[in-house]
Formats: structure tokens, sequence, C-alpha cells
């Protein structure tokens, strides 16, 4: 395509991602693009993106930043820059999902995005992206669609993120030790025996998930499990978390232990192999 349609190709996604996304900040996109869109200067098919944005791009925010007292905190500038980038990366180059979303992670970190807007940009940019390189060539039929809502929100040992399917881990799901759905108030064991773990039982194996390898003392777990700020423990307090335990113990067919530290006079704690043992999630929409 030419330099005309692919300047109207980033307009258009990136115009579509902030009035989705950051609709407060429309009345100034126009502004923003005018004096974005004069400093690209010429896109040519053998010219890399990188070449293309590095001294145009930073000129570009440079001008846009000083066009309002408030539009340093603004988000459309960063944007605009990001959506350059990753559209100039399809037009040059066939990229798989996971490379153009490191491709965006990249720009949007060197533009000043914060983790918000990168998390937001990696998730919803490519389908925006997509879209665009899909449609007709002729400018004027391109119609960009919103893309669909992340369904599931998802934690492992790797940390937190979100996900359109959980498909994947479904098909694996009898090889964790816990495999549960978040919104349920109760979790029956799949084991004859197992029982059943309810809401404080779950708290406290995320809490030590989110903490492999480290033994937290006991008054510490109760604060941030139990929601009780005592400093001293009654031996109650001890008993109800050994409760909970032996519950997880039970749930997970008699397992649940062999990945506990064994030293429980300082507290308790699971071991890094615990780390593939477990896959939670919550469905969001």
């Amino acid at each position: 395509m030419d330099n005309k349609n692919w300047l109207n190709n980033i307009k258009d996604v990136a115009e579509k991602f902030i009035s989705d996304r950051y609709p407060r900040e429309m009345p100034m996109f126009e502004t923003f693009w005018n004096v974005f869109s004069l400093h690209l200067g010429n896109i040519s098919e053998d010219t890399p993106p990188e070449e293309v944005i590095s001294n145009s791009q930073s000129n570009a925010i440079a001008g846009i930043s000083f066009t309002g007292a408030d539009s340093l905190d603004l988000m459309t500038p960063i944007i605009i820059a990001t959506v350059t980038e990753a559209i100039l990366s399809i037009k040059s180059k066939k990229l798989s999902r996971n490379e153009l979303e490191d491709r965006i992670a990249s720009a949007a970190s060197r533009h000043g995005a914060k983790p918000g807007l990168t998390e937001c940009l990696i998730r919803h940019l490519p389908a925006l992206c997509t879209d665009i390189k899909e449609v007709s060539k002729d400018p004027l039929k391109t119609i960009i669609s919103s893309p669909p809502e992340p369904q599931y929100r998802i934690w492992t040992a790797k940390g937190t993120s979100t996900v359109d399917s959980i498909e994947e881990y479904i098909k694996q799901k009898d090889s964790y030790m816990f495999f549960l759905d978040l919104r349920e108030k109760t979790h029956k064991s799949k084991f004859p025996n197992g029982g059943s773990i309810s809401t404080q039982a779950v708290k406290l194996l995320e809490y030590l998930t989110s903490r492999l390898g480290i033994i937290t003392p006991k008054f510490e777990i109760f604060k941030n499990v139990f929601d009780n700020d005592a400093v001293e423990l009654t031996d109650s307090d001890e008993n109800n978390i050994e409760q909970q335990i032996t519950k997880l113990h039970k749930y997970s067919g008699n397992k649940f232990r062999n990945y506990l530290f064994s030293n429980h006079t300082e507290g308790y704690g699971l071991k890094e192999s615990f780390a593939d043992k477990f896959f939670f999630f919550t469905r969001l929409r």
C-alpha cells in the first residue's frame, strides 16, 4: 500500500482503540493526529519500521506533548506511537500473535506506557491489526471491529494473566492437584474420600501458591487469609489453619502435605516443586 493508505490505517486503528478503551481522550484525538502525521515522513516498502519511527516518532511525541498543559498525562500520544510500530511491523513482515505482542510491548515501553496501558495494548491491539491486515486494500472500505473481551483470568506459578480460552488447560485438568474455578464457593474432590473445600481453604491455598518456596509465619497467614490482625495466635487460631491444611490434603488425595515444608513451628510454606500442581481461573464474561 502507499504511504497515504497506511497512514489512514494507523489512524483508524489508533482511533478505534482509544474510542473503545479511553473515550475521554477522544475530543483531542484529531489535534494529536494532525501533529503526529506531519512528523512521520515517507514510508517506503523497504524501510524497517524501527528506522521509520526512530526520529520522526520522538519529534511527533515531543510536539504533541506540548500542545496543551495536560497532554503529558494523556495516553493518546503513546497509543498512536505504539499503533504505528505495530502496523508497520505487520506491513513489513508476517508475524505470529506472540511476535506481534512482543513488538507492541517493546514499543509501548519505549514510548513511556505504564503497565496498565501496556497490558491493555497487548491484549486488544493485535486483533485490530489483524482486521486491518485482512480487509480490502481500499481504505474507504476498511471496517474495524471491536476485539472480543478476554474471557478468563488465570493464576499459575508464572503469575496472573487474561486469556480468551482455557481449553488447553482443561485438556490437562487431571494433571493438576488443584484445578479451581474461583467463582465457585465449594469445590468437590474427585477422590471418593476427598471431601470438599470452601472459601477459607481456597484463600489459604491461593496465598501459599503466591509465595512458593517461602515459609510464612502463622500470624501473617492468619492476618492475610483469615482477616485477623492478632500478633499472637491462640491454640484455636492455629487449629483453624491446620484444619484448612487437612481439608486441602484430603481434597488432593492425601498428596498436599508432601509439598509443604515440614517444620510448621515457624509457619507454613509450599515448596517450589508445587509450581505445576495448581491452576486457578475465573470467567470474566
